[in-house]
């Protein structure tokens, strides 16, 4: 039998081993076909059931990664997290303030048009050619006017005719999407490199198509399909899109509003942020033609969130948004989101809290099984990716929601006077961590999602161990297949063993018979024998008897 393998080890002390690695049947030296033919068939039933198995191992190890073996002292990690953050966001974070936020994303948004103004060039002789006597550089109506008239859109200003259509000085920003902060703001500035046409969509649904002049409107302009494309993209990069130093030009004056509302005492139409720029995108959409979900946005856009005329009410939640204009702008989103970064920092504390004591612990634990960092599991410690850390963060996000909720219900019912329906929500929406919520809600679908991919797989591993069965009973019949071949040439072998005996015996009836005879007639030589040599049969008899 041929070998596949020979290895031999460096001699010592004059002993040598030797190893072979051969395969299970030597095919070469097999004659019969059939033989032959099982052998291949065993090697690869045994290919397909080992590549089955390790299917299964792999299986396994999801298996174990996606099943809960969190014991009680995670549960009650977990639970002391929850509890310690809950408590830290009921007497740090505190209440929504809107009018705070509101102020400050005012303030950052003032500052920016301010810097960026004041780093072009053209703004001091913008002042010095003005005709009124505000030439003072630091006024905000002074800024957002230069950046208007240097930094324009294609189309914008062009709507004034088709004000019949619902589309005017306070809304245009909305239903212009070349005004979005957005991918889609981008593909209409390129659209409009090549149509000449600005669409804007009101509220209504309507889609109106205002002629422009780009080389009047356009930052660039292109002749050129490649131009085109470019002239696009810069000019809504430097109208809309986040650089370094946020956002620039005619939508950077946008974001504060317009200068001659400015200069009135209020903010006026900002733009709209990315959030509501993708909503109004999305009330393009046909699903969204008989509802009110446009007319929706341009009430929050416009007019803002309450219970005043022609605004979006959203019932207890309107609460979130008083204090300062509730108009849902970029200014407006910029402030919530800085509330909602104030809400997640006891979020994020329970987070790292969980993960980094679920770290501890393991590494504790595989150390002294292991003994060495080397030898580490390093799967069994990380805190991701793994069913028993999404069961402590789903614990410790619930008891910090759980704390959350009692805090604000507690909360509310004082500074309600009692259980009043209205005021209870409203106020009580006020001390909701809406991150914590969110949070509590990620962890409970990641769970479950978890578990039930858990099922799948464990049914898919019933499948595998299905046909590990049937690789193992074709292995069997092959099996009984080469043991009756084997019994067939056995018995062959037998047949031809009892014509062997049968031969062997006669010849050995023959032999005795033809020994017999000469034994009797060595008597008839013995006349003979002496008297060719008289000293022959004394010798022999010597022979015998003394060796």
């Amino acid at each position: 039998m041929a070998a596949f393998v020979e290895l031999k080890n460096a001699c010592e002390d004059d002993f040598e081993v030797e190893f072979e690695v051969v395969p299970s049947i030597d095919l070469v030296n097999v004659c019969d076909e059939r033989r032959k033919k099982i052998a291949r068939d065993l090697e690869n039933i045994e290919s397909q059931r080992e590549a089955v198995l390790q299917r299964v191992n792999e299986l396994n190890a999801d298996i174990d990664r996606l099943t809960n073996h969190a014991d009680g002292i995670d549960y009650a990690i977990a639970v002391t997290c929850g509890i310690i953050t809950g408590i830290f966001d009921a007497v740090i974070v505190g209440e929504w303030d809107f009018k705070n936020a509101k102020a400050i994303s005012n303030q950052q948004i003032n500052e920016k048009v301010m810097d960026f103004a004041k780093k072009d060039p053209g703004y001091v002789d913008f002042l010095d050619k003005k005709r009124t006597k505000s030439k003072d550089p630091n006024r905000l109506d002074n800024a957002i006017e230069f950046l208007e008239k240097k930094y324009k859109l294609p189309g914008d200003g062009e709507y004034k005719p088709y004000k019949d259509y619902g589309i005017t000085d306070k809304t245009h920003h909305l239903d212009d999407f070349c005004h979005h902060p957005t991918l889609v703001g981008l593909v209409c500035c390129i659209l409009v490199q090549f149509t000449g046409i600005a669409k804007y969509r009101s509220s209504s649904g309507e889609v109106i198509k205002v002629p422009i002049e780009v080389n009047e409107y356009g930052n660039l302009v292109s002749q050129e399909t490649w131009g085109k494309f470019f002239a696009g993209i810069i000019n809504w990069f430097f109208n809309v899109a986040k650089t370094i130093k946020n956002r620039k030009g005619h939508l950077l004056s946008d974001m504060a509003g317009s200068s001659t509302a400015v200069g009135k005492g209020n903010e006026g139409a900002g733009i709209p942020g990315s959030f509501l720029a993708t909503a109004k995108e999305l009330a393009a959409l046909p699903c969204f033609e008989d509802t009110n979900f446009a007319e929706n946005l341009r009430k929050a856009y416009q007019n803002g969130i309450g219970v005043g005329k022609k605004q979006l009410d959203l019932g207890a939640f309107n609460s979130l948004f008083q204090g300062a204009s509730s108009k849902v702008d970029m200014r407006t989103e910029m402030a919530v989101k800085h509330e909602l970064k104030r809400q997640a920092v006891p979020v994020i504390i329970n987070e790292l809290l969980v993960r980094g004591l679920y770290f501890i612990r393991r590494f504790i634990m595989q150390m002294k099984q292991k003994h060495s960092i080397a030898e580490l599991d390093w799967r069994e410690v990380m805190p991701f990716r793994n069913r028993t850390i999404v069961r402590m963060m789903t614990v410790a996000s619930g008891t910090f929601t759980a704390i959350d909720m009692a805090d604000a219900a507690i909360r509310s019912a004082i500074k309600s006077g009692g259980f009043n329906a209205p005021a209870f929500l409203s106020n009580m929406i006020l001390r909701v961590n809406f991150v914590g919520v969110g949070r509590f809600a990620v962890a409970v679908a990641t769970d479950a999602g978890m578990g039930l991919k858990r099922n799948y797989l464990r049914g898919e591993r019933m499948k595998l161990y299905s046909e590990l069965i049937f690789y193992t009973d074709a292995k069997v019949f092959y099996k009984q297949a080469d043991m009756w071949i084997s019994a067939e040439n056995a018995g062959e072998a037998i047949e031809k063993a009892y014509e062997m005996m049968e031969t062997t015996t006669a010849f050995l009836l023959e032999s005795m018979h033809e020994m017999g005879d000469d034994l009797n007639k060595i008597g008839t030589y013995i006349p003979e024998i002496k008297k060719k040599n008289e000293r022959l049969l004394e010798d022999m008899n010597d022979i015998l008897t003394w060796g």
